[in-house]
């Protein structure tokens, strides 16, 4: 039997497929300057939209229209980088159409976001396993798009996607309503404040971290870092689960320092980085789910939100 995580999970891996496969796909025609800052609009409005986006998933008692909308404005994305592409991107007057498409699939990607983090939580108890697998196919997903962007495999996609949208939204899988996915904890508002800063810090840090490791060589081994990634957050929910929160992080931290120090550097040593770092995320996300019950879509939201300076980093660097 299909679960709804693995449901959640597989719509993850296409969601962030189409929008990178619509973004390579439009970069083929872009000048260097509109690419550069469609890519910036996207991911703006993919992830620092996620704590409001998060906060309507809390505040909506059955949010099964969430994952519905995100489709639609997938496949409108997808439609405007049809138009975009037909009319030829290269031309000045066209790069409106570069931005609304990369906003549009933005969107659409935030949309589904904290719909499916809210819903993973809500309906498994906030399991730290299941967390690290629906976070975890997103990063394949990325990494296909752009190994093998392509109008037949985008369409492949969103057929794919649109068919496990209608059976998720018609199910119970689809309805995260507002109940909390644990019990909440006997904190005052200031240590719950303090505590989720904590975390939003560590996510930045580990975003940054994570740059560190992508970098160099493994930029041309696309799908090598997709699938690392995604084991690493697989691997971080059960190392967690069986060995315990905190010494499985204490392992985790230990690794990740120990190929940070590594003298010299080897694509071997930055494999393992990479899936070190990746396994502390569904950790982080376990964490805020615990510190905002009842919130789970905000705390996904503003995890997420807490990403972005390694995307600068990485845009600044390639830019440089």
């Amino acid at each position: 039997m299909v679960t709804g995580t693995s449901m959640r999970s597989a719509m993850h891996f296409l969601v962030d497929g189409i929008c990178v496969c619509c973004l390579y796909l439009v970069a083929e025609r872009c000048r260097v300057g509109v690419l550069l800052w469609a890519f910036m609009t996207y991911n703006v409005m993919a992830f620092l939209t996620q704590p409001l986006t998060g906060h309507l998933a809390d505040r909506t008692k059955d949010s099964r229209w969430m994952p519905l909308a995100a489709v639609g404005l997938l496949c409108m994305g997808a439609a405007v980088v049809a138009v975009a592409t037909a009319l030829g991107v290269v031309a000045a007057w066209m790069s409106p159409l570069v931005f609304l498409a990369a906003a549009t699939l933005g969107a659409g990607n935030s949309l589904f976001h904290v719909w499916g983090g809210k819903a993973t939580a809500v309906a498994t108890g906030n399991d730290i396993r299941q967390l690290g697998v629906f976070v975890a196919t997103g990063a394949l997903g990325l990494a296909v798009g752009v190994a093998f962007a392509s109008w037949l495999l985008l369409a492949a996609f969103i057929i794919g996607l649109a068919m496990l949208t209608v059976s998720v939204a018609t199910g119970a899988a689809g309805a995260t309503g507002t109940a909390g996915a644990t019990v909440a904890l006997s904190l005052s508002p200031v240590w719950v404040v303090g505590a989720m800063l904590v975390v939003i810090v560590v996510v930045m840090l580990r975003s940054l971290i994570g740059q560190t490791f992508a970098g160099g060589d493994l930029k041309s081994l696309t799908l090598l870092v997709g699938l690392t990634a995604m084991l690493g957050k697989m691997a971080g929910g059960w190392m967690s689960h069986y060995m315990g929160l905190v010494p499985a992080s204490a392992v985790m931290v230990l690794a990740v320092a120990i190929c940070l120090l590594w003298p010299g550097s080897s694509v071997v040593m930055m494999v393992a980085g990479l899936f070190a770092v990746n396994c502390t995320m569904p950790v982080t996300l376990y964490l805020a789910n615990v510190l905002m019950p009842g919130r789970e879509g905000l705390a996904f939201g503003l995890l997420a939100a807490a990403l972005m300076p390694g995307y600068l980093l990485a845009t600044m660097n390639h830019a440089l």
